[in-house]
């Protein structure tokens, strides 16, 4: 068991897939919505802006310790591993923006534990 997280452009099931990624679904409860384990969120651009951003500001201030704070994580440590998957999450972002069209697709994000 563990964490998977998915997102699905127009129910297209691996558009992205993050695993034990917890800042990223404790991210979405705080800025979008509380979720239940298996349910589909609707992910707008804006709110894809909004993470590219948070995780522009963690990456670009890795030596200050308060920047963890757009990206907060209760499960485990601030070390190489937490900021490759901030890395991998900023790309998701970028990669999204320029990929979907939000005017004609829907982008979910989907968790299961």
């Amino acid at each position: 068991m563990g964490l998977d997280i998915y997102f699905c452009k127009n129910e297209e099931k691996n558009y992205g897939y993050f695993r034990e990624v917890s800042f990223l679904t404790d991210w979405i409860a705080e800025h979008i919505c509380d979720f239940d384990n298996c349910q589909k969120v609707v992910i707008e651009k804006h709110h894809i802006e909004k993470l590219l951003n948070a995780t522009q500001k963690v990456l670009a201030n890795k030596t200050d310790a308060t920047a963890t704070k757009y990206l907060p994580c209760l499960d485990y440590p601030y070390d190489e591993i937490y900021y490759e998957e901030v890395e991998d999450v900023k790309n998701f972002c970028e990669k999204t923006l320029k990929e979907i069209d939000f005017d004609k697709d829907t982008l979910f994000f989907q968790a299961w534990w």
